[in-house]
């Protein structure tokens, strides 16, 4: 029997172990969970998200790879990772304890950082209020009194605009609305004001006023007439008019008769 008889080939196999792509993969998902919160960041989601979440955010991305010390610029090269030695001097720029494993100064560090952005927003000065408008007064209150009755009486003339379903009407009454924007109430006050019309809300800004008779409707200045084959559309009580939220609102009622 030859020597070659005891010849053999190596059974030994490879390793089929997945090499981590980054640091957070070695972490167990309860330690991404607390990066996570330190960092403030949601921590919801499968493991793979979370990891995700990490690499995105630049305040925690810098810890993702473990890296040997080198020298900055060959380290910038790499996407500026930090060493164990750059997180425990920003341990000891901190005030925190340099000492423990790499997960707990990273953990130390986000704590750190993000307990100071939180102080900060605190300390700020809350948001000024805004500045109301001045309200009008004098020729600039005529004026803008004038366009909002040209603009609420135009909205009424189109809704009285005549129509085919006029003539199937004859003396019966239909509903009709117009609106216009206004966003000053003095100007609704000098439209309609007078004494025990006015109806003020808690907020301030919502303003009524009811129309019982056909009389304080055209007294108000609020008209809107169309004739046509013989008939005409005509405003009739009840009405009323309210401000809300920047609106002018008119809801009457009308009537064809020939």
């Amino acid at each position: 029997m030859g020597w070659g008889s005891y010849l053999y080939t190596s059974t030994k196999k490879k390793s089929t172990k997945k090499k981590a792509a980054n640091w957070f993969e070695k972490l167990s998902v309860v330690q991404l969970k607390e990066l996570l919160a330190a960092a403030k960041l949601a921590i919801s989601g499968s493991k793979v998200k979370q990891i995700q979440r990490l690499l995105d955010e630049p305040s925690t991305t810098i810890y993702s790879h473990e890296v040997n010390h080198m020298p900055i610029q060959a380290r910038k090269k790499k996407g500026a990772y930090l060493t164990v030695k750059d997180i425990q001097v920003k341990c000891r720029e901190a005030g925190v304890s340099p000492t423990g494993d790499r997960y707990t100064l990273v953990l130390r560090v986000l704590e750190h950082e993000n307990k100071n952005s939180c102080d900060d927003k605190e300390n700020q000065e809350p948001p000024k209020k805004k500045t109301e408008q001045p309200k009008l007064t004098g020729e600039d209150l005529k004026k803008r009194t004038k366009y909002r009755w040209l603009k609420l009486n135009k909205q009424i003339d189109e809704r009285l605009t005549w129509k085919s379903s006029f003539a199937h009407m004859q003396g019966s009454l239909k509903g009709g609305r117009a609106q216009i924007d206004c966003s000053e109430p003095e100007v609704f006050m000098a439209m309609f004001g007078g004494a025990n019309v006015i109806k003020m809300t808690s907020g301030g800004a919502k303003l009524s006023r009811s129309f019982k008779t056909d009389d304080e409707i055209e007294e108000a200045n609020l008209f809107g007439k169309s004739y046509r084959y013989g008939a005409c559309a005509s405003l009739k009580a009840p009405a009323s008019v309210n401000l809300n939220n920047g609106k002018l609102t008119f809801t009457f009622k009308y009537t064809v008769d020939k």
